[in-house]
């Protein structure tokens, strides 16, 4: 019985498939890396924003100003660059007034947060 040695080796071929391959993983990997980066900032700025309105409404249920009226684009005091608007509206009953904050960025008022709630005045 005879043994048949191939002795050619790998050929450019084979190297370059096997290139091309490792290019389109890595691609793959660095875009899901991007993405995830991207959606942790995302997350966070909405945190923060959340964060900002529940102070903002914090201080709306701790003031006793009866005279609570629409404001837009009030810049919040304790995070720079956040600006708030506040709608106030009767509900069901006089001394009921149902208050909504909405909260963003400043120059991107198109994606902010909204935060609703009713309070008692008299």
């Amino acid at each position: 019985m005879e043994v048949i040695k191939d002795n050619k080796g790998i050929t450019i071929i084979e190297i370059l498939v096997a290139f091309t391959i490792l290019i389109v993983i890595v691609a793959s990997a660095f875009n899901i890396v991007n993405s995830c980066f991207s959606n942790l900032e995302r997350a966070g700025n909405m945190s923060q924003l959340i964060w900002a309105g529940k102070g903002i409404m914090e201080r709306l249920h701790t003031n006793s100003d009866p005279t609570l009226s629409d404001k837009h684009g009030i810049q919040y005091e304790e995070i720079s660059g956040i600006k708030y608007d506040l709608l106030v509206r009767d509900y069901n009953y006089h001394d009921l007034k149902l208050i909504n904050i909405y909260v963003y960025f400043e120059g991107m008022s198109d994606s902010g947060v909204s935060i609703t709630t009713v309070r008692l005045v008299k």
